[in-house]
């Protein structure tokens, strides 16, 4: 956070370590001036810096005093000033401490040891939760069906209703409907069996079962349709050619980031890959300094599971065209095989990513599958973008968030 002011405060410790979250901070975006601090015992204030004096030097604690505050009586909850407090010479201004916050009202308790919450009002509040079952997809469409149980964990009896919408704020379409009502008794619930229908191929979609957010509470689950695309088996023998297999190019802003095709050949999945970079810097002290890409893979996930893709990054690491190639999962037998060299304004990658590391016979008529370009040179004054082919957020967390690929006889 940033703007923070400690100002005028007296701070007294019986045990405290290093100031490291007050002391250190930043003296243009922090103030911490005229404070008195005391810890009680031996050794002083363990200050980050060493010294109450160094802390000045640096623009932080200024004007503040480590000295005794002397309140009456401290360890009896009396935090009222003697006469002679160093406080007074701050600016401090005494107050009646028994008499800040919010108080019931009746005879004010002397010490915070005396001091309790007065009793709350009950408030009537009711919650949606949400049980998601296994998503469907049928052709451009597919189905989630859940279970939405309205609780009253209250003490109060509500009433109310919610509407189940998706995250664009649209009704959703659902059966039996779009509308929940309830009336329930305290500690009471009701259970709603929904099916909703969701357009495939639009990506993450959250459904919403929507309250009015002062009594009834709204809940939210995220339902991932992945776009479907069609990769062409090829047949073994000679390189893969641009003019062959699905098209994995990337356009962003406008810039073409990354141009090439993918194909199965044989018992791998095949890329040829152009990535355009206007920053091919190597620093053998740092890492790479340009464009890195991420190919993500699996088999296609059980319903109701999750499964962990594998990865494989492909990050250039000499000016003259070797590259090195990080796999984040155990290879399988038949390891993958690359090619990198340099070409004008940027660099071309052709891989071979075995079928046997997901799991799959080289027969295999679908998989799920991304790229991701992880873009270093400056793109519309923007730096570090991550670009996904398929614009999937968070795609590298679950197989479920990939495009589901079907593999066709050329």
């Amino acid at each position: 956070s940033f703007g923070n002011v400690l100002v005028r405060n007296l701070m007294l410790w019986t045990d405290c370590q290093r100031l490291k979250s007050t002391a250190d901070w930043d003296p243009r975006h922090y103030t911490t001036e005229r404070n008195l601090t005391w810890k009680e015992g031996v050794g002083g204030i363990p200050w980050f810096r060493g010294s109450l004096a160094n802390e000045n030097a640096a623009g932080r604690w200024t004007g503040s005093v480590e000295a005794d505050p002397l309140f009456a009586d401290a360890r009896s909850g009396d935090f009222c000033l003697r006469a002679d407090s160093p406080a007074l010479a701050l600016g401090f201004k005494p107050f009646d401490w028994r008499k800040a916050g919010v108080r019931a009202r009746g005879i004010q308790p002397t010490t915070w040891n005396d001091y309790q919450l007065p009793p709350a009002k009950p408030k009537a509040v009711a919650v949606a939760q949400i049980t998601p079952g296994n998503l469907t997809i049928s052709g451009n469409q597919a189905q989630l069906p859940m279970r939405v149980t309205l609780v009253n964990p209250s003490g109060a009896r509500v009433k109310g209703r919610w509407t189940v919408r998706m995250n664009d704020g649209s009704l959703a379409v659902v059966q039996p409907g779009p509308y929940l009502t309830a009336d329930l008794a305290p500690g009471a619930s009701v259970v709603h069996e929904l099916r909703v229908q969701i357009k495939a191929a639009l990506g993450r979609q959250w459904v919403q079962v929507r309250g009015d957010e002062k009594t009834c509470f709204s809940a939210a689950v995220a339902a991932m349709v992945p776009p479907s695309v069609t990769m062409p088996r090829l047949p073994e023998g000679g390189d893969l050619s641009l003019n062959d297999g699905l098209d994995v190019s990337i356009v962003h802003a406008g810039v073409p980031v990354l141009s090439g095709r993918a194909a199965v050949v044989g018992e791998f999945i095949a890329l040829d890959l152009t990535v355009r970079d206007t920053v091919m810097r190597v620093d053998h002290k740092l890492f790479w300094q340009g464009t890195s890409l991420e190919i993500f893979a699996d088999a296609e996930p059980v319903p109701g599971t999750i499964s962990i893709p594998r990865q494989w990054s492909i990050i250039p690491s000499d000016a003259q065209g070797p590259a090195e190639m990080q796999v984040a999962h155990k290879p399988s037998d038949r390891p993958a095989k690359w090619d990198v060299q340099l070409v004008p304004g940027g660099w071309r990658a052709r891989l071979r990513l075995p079928l046997a590391d997901l799991g799959l016979a080289p027969q295999a008529r679908g998989f799920r599958f991304d790229v991701i370009a992880n873009v270093m040179s400056p793109i519309q004054g923007q730096n570090l973008l991550r670009l996904p082919r398929w614009g999937v957020p968070n795609n590298w967390s679950s197989s479920a968030n990939l495009v589901r690929v079907v593999v066709a006889e050329a």
